[in-house]
């Protein structure tokens, strides 16, 4: 069992801290060789390695040399929450976007794009780096030239000051409900029972943990690692066979593809799943699928331009968007008793309210949380938004901020964007021709941090909060501390890192998706658009729909499908996933029915064996790459 009893020693911070800059590492270097991404998804594929690491072989290693060494498995957990938080910041969650999106309308300004006249007059410029900066940063260093460190140290700063207010902000929000989620909603999360199960120890303590005596796990661990190493192989030796895991065929007369991928992480977690969470997520996502190809087939499109990131469609977009927002609203409303509690207990009318466990007390939480609203609401303004603006853009981005958390916390997809993004939806509800030039600048900026959201850090904080269940003492045990070391560790050293490999490399490893929001906003300035009438429509139809499946879920015990497929199941990774989800679905349903809840326990072991397999082998051969120089060899993509 995991002892609730045992406490964190200092030992857990330093081992974790250094873990955390492993990872970074990891996470920067696997983009310059091209390797599977270490650190792009809700479950970082470094991450879990580096804990799986710890736990097999660092941790024995320290019992054997003194017992006292040992890390109990609160504080096994303790580290793992370090590695979480820091994994969704030092790539996609923002260590690829923030450099690259300052520089890149200074770098990629032409006459032809006319950013120099539409861009460069409302940037500010603490915030950016000036012009040579920009240009050594995406085509290199010239012979003799040195970092220009002095150029890039103020907008970091300046960044730094809003990130870190976002990401309290998160943390604050969890904070508030997590004893809503996990005590009275009691969700799933499914992303934390494979670390939890990890560190659980049998009547004897031994060094081995009972996962890993269990065959069963071993074996299904050997279904990946045959398959990726296979595959991996096939970089180095063309005449290894390979093993594909996609195929499609065209339908809706080739207008659309229907996708049949394994991914054996997003198997693992769907075993740990509701089967009515599993089921409303696959079909829906067919239902989508359907409606998607009829629309292809008789014409009906939308020309809304909302960006790439979210769901493919326009239409799709603002559907999901309504029925995230539906998600949201009905969520809090089930929640007015506990928020009631912990509002009250922050302005001191309601005492008797027991806020001990959380990391944080209510008051703090409840403050910060205000504090760091203004804060962010101030810095939308600076940077060109007007308060109108930048109110409707925080309610949009934290709807799929706080969404797609929960999301992830019932329906364990680790591969998961929201619908739409905040910037996106703001254009869509109130029209950018009733946007300032400067205002349309400033929520081109906000995709540094909220557009390509496949890993952020509230999903993790909420992760983590729950794994503080093994935790004594949640606030003595310093997880706040934890949290906060995580994200300026991410913050510094991914940016740090993102400047030395981009200055050698240029932009064969910067990019040049950081030309994307400017591209957007740019198409925007040039022809101005009314508030879009139809997206009105699809928000209101997505949240009509969404409502229906809430209420037919809470008045018929039979319904079988999960609302919470309205509003991912029109995402790309949806597409994606949906074969992997409904297999597992299928395999449970038939062991629930045929051997009852002992066999489901007993196949536990099996799926989370396919989950870390894939992981491991992932992390190992980027090991071997980094070893050898070969780049390319992506063997784990989702």
């Amino acid at each position: 069992m995991v002892n609730k009893s045992e406490g964190i020693r200092f030992r857990a911070f330093f081992i974790g801290t250094i873990l955390s800059v492993i990872v970074v590492f990891m996470g920067q270097y696997s983009r310059l060789i091209g390797a599977s991404s270490m650190s792009i998804d809700h479950m970082p594929l470094a991450g879990i390695f580096l804990f799986f690491v710890l736990i097999i072989g660092l941790n024995p290693l320290l019992t054997l040399i003194n017992p006292q060494y040992k890390l109990n498995p609160a504080e096994l957990l303790f580290t793992y929450i370090m590695l979480l938080v820091t994994c969704t910041i030092s790539t996609m969650g923002l260590g690829m976007q923030l450099l690259p999106v300052i520089a890149a309308p200074i770098y990629f300004a032409s006459p032809e794009n006319r950013w120099a006249e539409m861009i460069h007059p409302h940037l500010r410029s603490w915030l950016h780096p000036d012009e040579e900066a920009a240009r050594y940063f995406f085509e290199g260093l010239p012979d003799g030239e040195s970092i220009p460190w002095a150029s890039w140290i103020t907008p970091l700063l300046g960044w730094f000051v809003f990130i870190l207010a976002l990401y309290l902000v998160m943390l604050f929000v969890m904070v508030i409900l997590r004893k809503q989620w996990v005590e009275r909603e009691k969700l799933a999360f499914p992303l934390i029972q494979l670390p939890v199960e990890m560190v659980r120890d049998d009547e004897n303590e031994s060094l081995i943990k009972p996962l890993f005596k269990n065959k069963l796990f071993w074996l299904a661990m050997a279904i990946p690692v045959i398959i990726s190493s296979l595959n991996a192989l096939n970089s180095y030796f063309p005449a290894v066979p390979t093993f594909p895991l996609l195929q499609q065929t065209n339908i809706f007369q080739g207008t659309t593809r229907l996708r049949f991928r394994i991914s054996f992480p997003i198997m693992g977690f769907t075993y740990l799943i509701n089967q009515d969470v599993a089921m409303g997520v696959w079909v829906i996502n067919l239902m989508y699928l359907i409606a998607r190809g009829t629309f292809n087939v008789t014409g009906v499109t939308s020309t809304e331009v909302l960006g790439i990131y979210g769901a493919e469609d326009p239409i799709f977009k603002n559907f999901g968007t309504g029925a995230f927002l539906t998600y949201v609203f009905v969520g809090l409303w089930m929640a007015r008793s506990h928020l009631k509690d912990v509002f009250g207990k922050a302005v001191g009318k309601r005492k008797e309210i027991d806020d001990s466990d959380e990391i944080v007390s209510y008051k703090t939480a409840v403050w910060g949380l205000v504090i760091g609203l203004v804060v962010m609401t101030w810095f939308l303004m600076y940077t060109g938004m007007s308060l109108t603006v930048a109110v409707i853009f925080l309610i949009f981005m934290m709807v799929f901020f706080i969404g797609l958390t929960k999301i992830i916390a019932e329906a364990g997809l680790a591969t998961m964007i929201s619908a739409d993004t905040g910037s996106g939806q703001v254009v869509s509800s109130f029209g950018s021709a009733n946007i300032s030039q400067e205002g349309m600048v400033a929520l081109g900026l906000t995709y540094i941090y909220s557009a390509d959201i496949r890993t952020f850090p509230m999903s993790a904080m909420a992760q983590g909060l729950k794994v503080g269940d093994w935790i004594k003492q949640r606030r003595k045990g310093g997880m706040f501390l934890a949290m906060l070391i995580a994200i300026i560790i991410a913050y510094f050293l991914t940016n740090y890192l993102q400047l030395v490999f981009g200055h050698r490399e240029g932009v064969s490893f910067v990019g040049s998706h950081g030309t994307l929001p400017f591209e957007w906003l740019s198409q925007h300035i040039r022809y101005p658009r009314e508030p879009n009438r139809f997206g009105w429509m699809c928000r209101g139809s997505g949240a009509a729909v969404m409502l229906l499946l809430i209420l037919a879920r809470f008045r018929f015990l039979w319904w079988p499908l999960h609302p919470i497929g309205a509003a991912v199941g029109g995402v790309r990774w949806i597409d994606e996933l949906w074969f992997s989800i409904f297999l597992v679905w299928l395999v449970k349903a038939i062991i629930l029915k045929y051997g009852g809840v002992t066999r489901y326990r007993q196949g536990k072991a099996f799926f989370m064996g396919l989950i870390l397999g894939q992981y491991s082998i992932g992390a190992v051969w980027f090991l071997i790459d980094m070893l050898t120089g070969q780049t390319g060899n992506r063997v784990f993509w989702i």
